[in-house]
């Protein structure tokens, strides 16, 4: 990754806690690390309103 790159995401910081916005900026990769850029998923919008 760039340095200085944000990542703007939505995490549960805790147990049972309600997603909320987050971010953070990674660590720089270790020498043992890869990067895997991930162009598509399969989740579905939908998916985030499941309680």
């Amino acid at each position: 990754m760039p340095d200085s790159t944000k990542v703007k995401a939505y995490a549960a910081l805790n147990a049972k806690e309600k997603l909320q916005p987050w971010e953070y900026e990674p660590d720089a990769l270790k020498q043992d690390e890869i990067e895997i850029k991930v162009t598509h998923n399969g989740l579905c919008h939908t998916d985030i309103h499941k309680k």
